[in-house]
């Protein structure tokens, strides 16, 4: 019996380690068992690098690295009591992965970090009542769409050329969706949408017509009516336990009141919606039971409670300083609680250590020639006639 039907075997049990996994030849097996299964894949590394290489192997067995069935979400080098801005590409790229998963679309892999697995997200339902497909059809009119894409998060310019912006110029509307590679020009002429073109962000000019456009929030930070009256609310509450004058809580409470860049409040992300949700509340939208791969186990492990220490410490001189900001409970989920989660999927663990359990069985062994030279040369031809040719 090979080792890939042992695999299968095991995993009858819930949770199989094994030895040897790696490289290229990880998303060979993974492959085989995403199809043996029938069942999605959702692999979990230690740190961003693990997760890009992970990335490519698992691409180049799912149709190369634009297919779109292989999706990346990644986590935040930043704390949210470091007072820094999150990077826009990051948050728009894991935006997007999350309206897939909550949407159901037939991704094969979803490939993520620990901080990643961790972090604490838009709940499921905000990113539902907060996304809209726009086709022609539609009757927004201009100004409609305009608000739309203001209680959405995107924030106005007058150039569109970055994702999560938008434009406005007599009839014609702007915009750059977190999901889309190119920004998308649509032309009214009363509220009915007349075209919709995608643009070349640098020299403006239109390109190819689109019959429909999806919009999802642009950022997980912003200001509407509702998240303003909730962030009030959540630093009113935060002021009185901690004593504070009431000049500095009106001073925080002003900005947001003025619509000012929400930017350094992200400690204070969980108020502007009551309360976050994890990955695991979107997985039931995706599939109830994915395939869990864990690439490290001991690293990923160790990983958490990385994570975990430098939270605590972050919020204490947060807290220190007089900020008012929300405790790490309520922006990421422990490193307890994430290896809990776990246990309800069935799980291949790498590196022949177990997450926390264990295990009386060996791990179960896989031997792989080096195929370093054969990936890279099959990776640069990849999408090419004779992409094979190095076999």
């Amino acid at each position: 019996m090979s080792s890939l039907q042992h695999i299968l075997e095991r995993l009858e049990s819930g949770r199989v380690r094994t030895v040897g996994l790696k490289g290229a030849a990880r998303g060979w097996v993974l492959s085989r068992l995403r199809k043996e299964r029938n069942a999605p894949l959702l692999c979990v590394t230690a740190d961003e690098d693990a997760a890009e290489a992970l990335f490519d192997d698992l691409s180049f067995f799912f149709g190369g690295p634009h297919s779109g069935r292989v999706v990346l979400l990644p986590g935040d080098d930043a704390l949210p009591w470091d007072e820094l801005v999150p990077d826009s590409p990051t948050v728009a790229e894991r935006l997007g992965t999350l309206f897939k998963l909550r949407t159901g679309a037939a991704i094969d892999a979803v490939v993520l970090p620990a901080r990643g697995l961790s972090r604490k997200v838009l709940p499921p339902d905000v990113m539902a009542t907060l996304s809209r497909e726009v086709t022609k059809a539609d009757e927004l009119g201009r100004d409609g769409l305009a608000r739309l894409l203001t209680d959405m998060g995107y924030r106005h310019s007058p150039l569109v050329e970055d994702q999560g912006s938008y434009s406005l110029r007599g009839d014609i509307i702007d915009v750059f969706p977190p999901l889309t590679t190119r920004p998308v020009r649509l032309e009214f002429f009363g509220d009915s949408i007349e075209s919709m073109r995608e643009f070349d962000p640098d020299s403006q000019r239109t390109l190819e017509e689109t019959s429909h456009l999806t919009l999802l929030p642009a950022r997980e930070l912003f200001f509407s009516e509702k998240t303003r009256a909730a962030a009030e609310a959540t630093l009113r509450r935060l002021g009185d336990e901690a004593n504070l004058p009431t000049a500095q809580v009106r001073e925080k409470i002003e900005r947001i009141r003025e619509g000012l860049s929400p930017g350094g409040l992200e400690g204070l992300m969980p108020g502007f919606w009551g309360t976050l949700a994890s990955l695991f509340d979107y997985l039931p939208h995706w599939h109830p039971t994915p395939l869990v791969y864990v690439d490290d186990a001991v690293a990923t492990t160790r990983a958490l409670e990385e994570f975990d220490s430098e939270s605590e410490r972050s919020y204490r001189e947060a807290v220190a300083r007089g900020e008012l900001v929300l405790p790490p409970k309520d922006h990421h989920l422990s490193r307890a609680e994430v290896l809990a989660a776990l246990t309800r999927f069935p799980t291949v663990e790498g590196g022949a250590l177990s997450l926390e359990a264990v295990d009386a069985r060996p791990p179960l062994a896989f031997t792989f020639g080096e195929t370093k030279e054969l990936r890279e040369s099959i990776k640069s031809h990849h999408g090419e006639e004779g992409a094979l040719t190095p076999l």
